[in-house]
């Protein structure tokens, strides 16, 4: 092999595993002071953090490269001496510095729909389909196809539910009748005629039970299953978590804000 070649990879390999770095770092650095939108990469780090996805395990670590570090594994993973003996290992030194700076704080989102003023209790009350009656289950991400290049990462989970501690009961948003009167007449002018409402949801994580694996075949790569106890699908997980804030907003973007629920423990 030609020195030349050789210094080149190498010096390759230190420019990505150090843009790597860099990269989770000013993103974990972010992330304990912010809610976040869920994204795979932040939802796996939390997993990390909980350690619910052990990267002492191969299999896992390398799916979260695939998620993580795209540009690494397509770089490096066909090389078996390299991605073992130097990919992984800066990988978990790097993991195992920053896991506590993991995100906890998220943002989920829904929508709601209000059905006619209550003028006895001046609330609008939501409509039956999309009232919040007692929820305690908010999806936080569905993973469709996770792959880099044409490789599909096997054992990860695909569905993030937050499983709140305390069940949520909002009837609808209290408006006296002369702001009911104002919110519908801006709903008329931004043609909102369904009255939609736009929610989301400030939620902190606080606890991920891990995932467990089985093995039940003679192929280890083949036959790996990882999944959640007392969870149901073996690629669904449940991330415990405590409701912060609730903001209802009349327009998908979400800068008019018309409503704010603050939970009380």
């Amino acid at each position: 092999m030609p020195l030349g070649w050789y210094k080149r990879d190498m010096s390759m390999i230190a420019r990505l595993i150090l843009l790597g770095l860099c990269m989770l770092f000013a993103f974990s650095a972010r992330a304990e002071e912010e809610y976040i939108k869920p994204n795979p990469t932040s939802l796996l780090q939390t997993l990390i953090r909980f350690d619910a996805l052990d990267i002492n395990d191969d299999y896992l670590l390398d799916n979260y490269a695939m998620i993580a570090e795209c540009d690494l594994y397509k770089s490096f993973y066909g090389n078996d001496f390299k991605w073992n003996n130097e990919v992984r290992v800066a990988l978990r030194n790097s993991i195992r510095k920053e896991k506590n700076n993991y995100p906890i704080l998220y943002l989920a989102h829904t929508q709601l729909q209000l059905d006619r003023y209550d003028f006895n209790e001046n609330l609008f009350r939501f409509t039956p389909e999309t009232a919040i009656r007692s929820i305690n289950l908010l999806l936080l991400y569905e993973l469709q196809k996770p792959v880099c290049g044409k490789t599909a990462a096997q054992y990860i989970p695909l569905n993030y539910k937050a499983v709140l501690d305390e069940p949520v009961f909002v009837p609808g948003l209290p408006f006296e009748q002369k702001d009911a009167e104002m919110l519908l007449k801006l709903m008329k002018e931004d043609n909102n005629t369904a009255r939609n409402i736009y929610t989301r949801f400030y939620i902190r994580i606080f606890k991920v039970k891990p995932l467990n694996v089985s093995v039940e075949g003679v192929e280890p790569r083949l036959s790996r299953r990882y999944a959640q106890a007392g969870t149901p699908g073996p690629r669904n997980i449940h991330l415990l978590a405590h409701l912060q804030t609730i903001e209802f907003f009349e327009d998908p973007a979400m800068t008019k804000l018309v409503y704010t629920y603050k939970y009380k423990p």
